[in-house]
């Protein structure tokens, strides 16, 4: 009788747990991919107000075409970043991260490079990537 009385708890206890068992355990898929405008993707200065341009205006233009261009062939975002105002180390990664999802939106496909140019030693180069350019970046290490 105990075994009946156990087979018969054990069974309600599986088809209670069924519901529960084929429930979403995997967490949501917030990637966002890329949205096809490949005409924001640029360069950006980050420098102080007193501070001249690095670069003039036509070499500006040139150089956000180029960019325009690689991120509509690679279809991902692409920002670069001429850090000319000097942030820590350890506020850059968060300084990049920040800018790109300001920028092109969390969870997409792109890449932000900043290139130290403060004249701070030693310079510190950075690359945040998002969506496939983490797995692109990767794969070229």
């Amino acid at each position: 009788m105990k075994r009946l009385v156990s087979f018969i708890m054990t069974a309600i206890l599986c088809v209670c747990m069924v519901p529960l068992l084929t429930g979403c355990s995997e967490p949501e898929n917030d990637y966002a991919g890329w949205n096809g405008n490949w005409q924001i993707s640029c360069l950006i200065e980050n420098r102080d107000e007193n501070d001249e341009p690095f670069f003039t205006n036509q070499q500006r233009k040139e150089l956000d075409e180029k960019i325009s261009q690689k991120a509509k062939e690679l279809e991902m975002n692409i920002l670069i970043c001429i850090g000319r105002k000097y942030i820590s180390d350890s506020n850059t990664k968060e300084f990049c991260d920040d800018t790109y999802d300001e920028l092109f939106g969390n969870d997409t496909d792109g890449l932000m490079y900043y290139l130290d140019l403060s004249g701070k030693t030693p310079a510190y180069d950075y690359i945040s990537t998002s969506g496939k350019a983490i797995l692109l970046y990767e794969e070229n290490k």
